[in-house]
């Protein structure tokens, strides 16, 4: 292609990135004028102290624990604030209530700092009162009695809640069987059961916040601590991610190119395997997908130590957005992250947060989506070139399906009103996996309609055990058996009657000394190797599979003028430009081919 055509080719592919992108993250007040007190009213004039723990009840209405004001608020689904319980007056500097204890009917009824809180399926609201050292609850008719624990004795005794004892909690959350879970950084995890038995669970850290999701394997507990996120199922700790996440390297310690967890603090659950958190140290809102390790900010200024410059109010875009001191997190019916903005007085809202469909082989054998007769299933499938560093907005399967659904050639989904679901499937980098996975699902029945499955030489060096500097020169050793592999697989979707695409393309290293530049510098190798792609394409065409070769489209913008990277830097994975041409690439080969037309 020539240099000027390159260009055009360039520069249209990333334009049409941003013009195609589904609707930006944005950030919007709900609640709170930003001025100081606890006057009731419509939502965006009502005043709050320093709200913390919020929590929907089913019915749509916020609850929120104003911990400097010393009262619970509500957020009515119908947009105005009112106060549930609790009370007093302001000091003298107008920035607190001093606190108190009393139960009794809402107004009437005294806290001591009420941190978190939570709302169980009969609307009875729990409050984490943390300097009164108890847990409190309110009926709906707004009375207030003590439901465990009690200010006369702090600890971190178990037994009925009657005669347990905590030390200042914090954080609250309810599971689907209605039993508690109580964050006391002092005391540890607890968990009240439904009989009122109080008891604590082990988690090796101070617990902050708390958040349970329901999975088929019992309830998995995420974890906020001080040191970063914990996240537990059963009685076998399942993940750790560390609030200062580093790598060695040759006896080294770095961060560049890794993405740390942040300091957490309060956290809720959008799915068993995602969750949203707060940083009040760094001022943002963050999310986590724990199977994939993918933390990333969704409001707030994205540095990577902000403990405190970066603090404000500004609402619009999540990149764009400021935080001060965000404290509390819920997820409000429609989907998006709610958060309780302390230092701004605010309570904020982030949304759309668009959740990738991911099915991980080693946790979760059936595919997550529900299959219609109107939604044609793709099965994206490979190592974490197909999924690593992108949000659904920005990833390969979202781009896939945007062009997809935008055609209106003949014959296309779109024209025959079908709708593309593109799901990831994180298989890992042994075609072993992709190959035991796909056997179980077609034996399954037709959950996909097609498959599309990533090959590159990170499959090939891990599924064979061989460096990946010495598969050209070990072709034999791997070539055949390689070929053997795909047409097998090819041979089985085929008798399945689910189409596979093969998608082949380079790795930066492969291609040019300016991709994955870091890399290259800090190895002192900056000569790329391209022979690995002739081999591997080579030992795929063997296979009678079709193979879609991607190396020409990202050589044809690798040698184009102004280009944007294809490639990260350290992590040698996909840019939003280099997974814009694979996703125009399978896009484009499905559109050619139609396998929806046999369906």
């Amino acid at each position: 292609m020539p240099a000027a055509a390159a260009v055009a080719f360039t520069l249209l592919l990333w334009n049409g990135i941003s013009s195609a992108a589904p609707a930006p993250i944005r950030v919007a007040t709900i609640a709170g004028s930003g001025a100081t007190g606890f006057a009731d009213g419509p939502a965006r004039r009502a005043t709050f102290l320093f709200p913390m723990g919020i929590a929907y009840d089913r019915k749509g209405n916020l609850f929120i624990a104003d911990a400097a004001a010393q009262r619970i608020r509500v957020l009515r689904a119908n947009g105005r604030v009112t106060t549930l319980a609790g009370g007093g007056a302001l000091d003298s500097r107008g920035f607190w209530v001093p606190g108190g204890y009393r139960d009794g009917p809402g107004s009437v009824a005294r806290f001591n700092r009420p941190t978190g809180v939570a709302v169980d399926s009969s609307g009875i609201v729990y409050v984490a009162d943390a300097d009164n050292h108890c847990i409190r609850r309110i009926d709906p008719r707004g009375s207030v009695s003590t439901f465990a624990g009690s200010p006369d004795h702090i600890g971190r005794a178990d037994g009925a809640r009657t005669s347990a004892s905590f030390t200042e909690p914090l954080g609250l959350t309810l599971d689907r069987d209605g039993n508690l879970y109580v964050a006391d950084p002092q005391s540890g995890l607890r968990r009240i059961a439904r009989d009122g038995t109080v008891s604590t669970i082990a988690m090796g850290t101070a617990p902050l916040g708390v958040a349970v999701a329901a999975s088929a394997q019992g309830p998995k507990i995420y974890v906020a601590s001080a040191t970063g996120m914990v996240i537990k199922q059963n009685s076998n700790q399942f993940s750790i991610f560390p609030s200062a996440e580093t790598r060695r390297v040759d006896g080294q310690r770095f961060l560049q190119g890794y993405r740390t967890i942040g300091d957490t603090f309060g956290v809720a659950v959008l799915d068993e395997q995602t969750a949203v958190y707060t940083d009040p140290r760094t001022n943002t809102v963050r999310f986590l997908h724990a199977a994939l390790t993918e933390p990333r900010i969704i409001g707030g200024r994205t540095l990577n130590d902000a403990s405190g410059d970066t603090g404000g109010f500004k609402d619009g875009s999540s990149a764009d957005s400021l935080f001060d001191a965000p404290t509390g997190i819920a997820i409000d019916p429609q989907g998006a992250v709610v958060v309780a903005d302390s230092g701004n007085r605010r309570i904020r809202r982030i949304g759309p947060i668009a959740r990738r469909t991911i099915v991980i082989t080693s946790l979760s054998l059936l595919p997550t989506f529900n299959a219609s007769a109107r939604t044609y299933q793709i099965g994206f499938m490979g190592n974490s070139f197909i999924w690593q560093n992108a949000e659904w907005n920005d990833s390969i399967e979202a781009m896939i399906e945007q062009q997809l659904s935008s055609s209106r050639a003949p014959r296309s989904l779109a024209t025959l009103r079908l709708k593309p679901n593109v799901s990831a499937i994180a298989a890992g980098s042994k075609a072993d996996a992709a190959e035991q996975y796909l056997q179980t699902v077609t034996g399954l029945g037709h959950l996909y309609d097609a498959i599309v499955l990533d090959v590159n030489s990170v499959t090939v060096a891990q599924s064979f055990g061989i460096p990946e500097e010495e598969l050209p020169a070990r072709t034999a050793e791997w070539s055949d058996k390689l070929s053997m592999q795909i047409q097998r697989i090819d041979q089985m979707l085929r008798q399945a009657r689910i189409p596979l695409l093969i998608v082949t393309h380079p790795m930066p290293y492969q291609l040019s000394a300016g991709e994955g530049a870091w890399a290259a510098l800090e190895r002192n190798s900056m000569e790329p190797d391209a022979r690995v792609g002739d081999v591997l394409n080579t030992a795929l065409n063997k296979s009678g599979a079709e193979i879609l070769n991607l190396w020409p489209a990202f050589m044809d913008a690798e040698a184009a003028p102004n280009h944007p990277p294809l490639f990260m830097t350290e992590d040698p994975h996909f840019t939003e430009f280099g997974r814009a041409i694979v996703a125009k690439g399978i896009a484009d080969a499905l559109e050619r081919r139609r396998p929806w037309l046999a369906r």
